[in-house]
């Protein structure tokens, strides 16, 4: 009751000083310029979520001792189970997303491939234009806004590096679907079904059941002379096991393949007809030993050399009769299909069983940088950033009088922007005049007088 009489008593004041024509009241009024860039869907928009119906946000902070080099165009891993997500946020996910920064900032381009609104669980892709190993990076998530569309950008966060990222978080019924530009879906074979969804490493993943399982693309790799290609894997099997191969569906060679030889052997081979072409690249690792594993294979073109990690480290293979591959890749090759899980030719071998997430090909040899840092990110998200408080809108009580325009509702709030307006705020003491079109909030529980063209309250505002 206090706080109400006080509020009503600065009311009054300030339309007695308004009725009476008295605009200057003695006090050195400072100006504030800021441009305003409204929200829309285009890429990397810059915008303050605050002043478009978001009332939520949480700073997220990444560690920059997990980061092993100075990153560019980093996609990196956000899961979480969050009960304000659960609360708050849209039921599809649809109002999450990420800013570079508080107030206007720009918006970061995410992929969610999972959401439950149930129980707040989000598993998300957000692509961060720099990523330093000596500071550490701070950027935000906004949630609740029950009136946004979706704020994704899926193609946007993958890069033109990527050939195929495939989640593998989709019912095997239907198409795999592969989040780049690309568009290089895949065919599920072997009578896979919904029960092959499960969950995975990074989200949900298939489960392939080592006989007749597999996914099959049409070729479209053969003009890549260097790249990459990225597995997470899991399996307890000992016979020899498919990840990635590349193929003629018509006969047995030529081949390249990325998976694992006999019991718990890391292998890569290629191979044409032809005495000096075979190429058989393996090491014991511990493939087979249920648990989960990064795997990655690189070529950094012909000539330059191939290079093979394992759960983030740089490894080596003994080569086959000490023939060198020195940097083949899929260009290399006359082949007319690819294939996750197998051979997937008309004799179809060397099916995979157990699980495989998150597979991605590259046109690009990565770093051992971005292997160290994407595998610290993906082994274990939760340590590899903090995920700070919820922060509403920071309001603050205000008495404002002037010249405004463009008034709207949005939410529990009346938006406007100034022309010529007045500002005393509390906490600190602050005078100030807008003038530029300043867009502000103000909660509509506020005391005094809206017109199109003028305001006269007091109340607790943003700006």
């Amino acid at each position: 009751m206090k706080i109400k009489t006080t509020r009503k008593y600065f009311a009054i004041f300030i339309i007695s000083l308004f009725l009476a024509g008295t605009t200057q009241i003695g006090l050195s009024i400072s100006g504030n310029n800021t441009e305003l860039v409204p929200q829309t869907t285009e890429t990397r928009t810059s915008f303050d979520p605050f002043m478009e119906g978001w009332t939520c946000r949480k700073q997220i902070t990444i560690d920059h001792t997990k980061v092993a080099g100075d990153l560019t165009d980093f996609p990196v891993l956000i899961s979480i189970t969050d009960a304000s997500l659960q609360t708050k946020a849209q039921m599809n996910g649809d109002d999450i997303l990420f800013m570079d920064g508080i107030g206007i900032a720009q918006q970061l381009n995410h992929e969610i491939e999972t959401y439950d609104s149930s129980s707040g669980k989000l598993v998300v892709w957000v692509n961060l234009p720099s990523l330093a190993s000596t500071t550490d990076k701070i950027f935000y998530m906004y949630y609740g806004n029950p009136e946004s569309n979706s704020q994704q950008n899926q193609e946007a966060t993958w890069n033109s590096n990527y050939l195929a990222v495939w989640h593998l978080n989709n019912n095997p019924t239907g198409l795999i679907l592969d989040s780049s530009t690309n568009k290089n879906n895949g065919d599920p074979q072997g009578g896979m079904t919904a029960s092959d969804l499960v969950d995975g490493k990074t989200g949900l993943c298939l489960d392939f059941d080592g006989v007749d399982d597999y996914i099959s693309f049409e070729e479209f790799t053969d003009t890549q002379d260097m790249g990459s290609c990225i597995a997470w894997v899991q399996t307890t099997m000992d016979d020899i096991g498919a990840v990635w191969t590349e193929t003629r569906f018509d006969s047995l060679k030529p081949y390249i393949v990325c998976g694992k030889y006999y019991d718990d052997v890391l292998w890569f081979a290629r191979d044409v007809y032809g005495l000096d072409s075979n190429f058989q690249g393996r090491t014991p690792i511990g493939m087979n030993d249920g648990q989960w594993h990064q795997v990655v294979w690189v070529s950094n073109g012909e000539e330059n050399g191939n290079m093979f990690f394992f759960d983030g480290e740089p490894i080596s293979l003994t080569w086959q009769d000490s023939q060198d591959p020195n940097g083949i890749w899929f260009n290399d090759q006359d082949t007319d299909t690819h294939s996750i899980a197998a051979f997937g030719r008309y004799d179809l071998d060397y099916p995979w069983s157990g699980f495989l997430d998150e597979i991605r090909l590259m046109n690009i040899p990565t770093s051992a940088e971005v292997v160290a840092t994407e595998y610290a990110n993906q082994n274990n998200p939760s340590s590899f950033y903090n995920i700070g408080p919820e922060e509403e809108i920071p309001l603050k009580t205000t008495i404002m009088f002037g010249k405004i325009s463009n008034i709207s509702s949005i939410g529990d709030f009346t938006r406007f922007d100034a022309v010529k307006l007045r500002f005393i705020q509390f906490s600190p003491l602050s005078f100030n005049t807008y003038t530029s079109n300043e867009r502000i909030l103000v909660s509509n529980d506020y005391l005094g007088i809206f017109t199109q063209k003028m305001i006269l309250v007091i109340g607790q505002a943003y700006n």
